[in-house]
């Protein structure tokens, strides 16, 4: 019985180590897009054209983060919604009135902290 556990055991280890052996290290990720998904509180400023930045709060112990808008950040009401220009998605939010409960979803790249899409969630 001790024989058979001890066969079983290393079996098990030779065909992990082959296992582990045989594949190739796996390649290094790299986050090409990051993204928040912020309340209408968190955003502290919004960007009012091309060029301007976008002010957020991540969380209530978090230092504020800045990220750049520019010229070919998308923006829209939903995510299969077609694209709108920003100055419809500031329409949107003023629409919605100072204590509005809206989503704001944020892609950027994380290297240059630039948004890539801005998506204004007036439904949940």
């Amino acid at each position: 019985m001790i024989r058979n556990r001890l066969g079983r055991h290393t079996l098990t280890v030779t065909l992990l180590a082959a296992a582990a052996w045989g594949t190739p290290a796996p390649a290094a990720l790299e986050a090409i897009e990051q993204a928040y998904e912020l309340s209408a509180q968190q955003v502290l400023r919004w960007p009012l054209r091309t060029g301007d930045h976008v002010v957020v709060r991540p969380c209530d112990t978090c230092d504020t983060t800045t990220l750049q808008v520019t010229d070919s950040t998308r923006f829209s009401t939903g995510f299969n919604a077609p694209d709108i220009s920003l100055q419809d998605l500031l329409r949107k939010k003023t629409q919605q009135g100072s204590s509005a409960d809206y989503l704001v979803i944020l892609f950027y790249t994380p290297d240059e902290r630039q948004v890539t899409r801005m998506i204004l969630r007036t439904e949940r």
